[in-house]
């Protein structure tokens, strides 16, 4: 059976679509890949797993010694987080920051860490952490 002009034109666009669609996912698992780099280095190497070298949740899970859903909520969070507009301004304009003020959004908003335990490790008050973080955010928002 000859293939008519139509089919033709119908598979052709399909073919398209397929490319598109890939060339998508290259782009999005990209920018994961380059957001992971400002995560913690055990979350960085999760999302690196899953989309550098394509291991399955189970796989990871099963190697871990840990429940396959504890693992796949944590990919959750990693990707709700790296898609938040805050994480995308102290990744992209962290030079605009003072070092003290750097410090405090890379461990409250790359590395998840909560704002006691920020304040603990750097040695400054609550007070201080959330000042700091509030800075960011109207900066974030102008």
């Amino acid at each position: 059976m000859a293939a008519t002009p139509s089919s033709v034109h119908a598979v052709e666009f399909v073919t398209q679509q397929q490319r598109n669609a890939t060339a998508g996912r290259r782009r999005q698992v990209e920018s994961i890949l380059a957001c992971a780099e400002h995560l913690a280095p055990d979350d960085a190497f999760l999302l690196r797993q899953v989309f550098e070298h394509g291991l399955r949740i189970e796989d990871i899970a099963r190697q871990a010694r840990l429940p396959r859903l504890r693992v796949y909520r944590r990919v959750r969070i990693l990707l709700s987080r790296i898609d938040l507009p805050l994480f995308r301004f102290v990744v992209g304009h962290a030079s605009l920051l003072d070092p003290a003020t750097r410090k405090v959004a890379r461990l409250v908003v790359c590395h998840g860490l909560p704002q006691r335990e920020t304040a603990d490790r750097l040695g400054i008050s609550l007070h201080q952490v959330r000042q700091r973080l509030a800075r960011v955010q109207t900066l974030a928002n102008l």
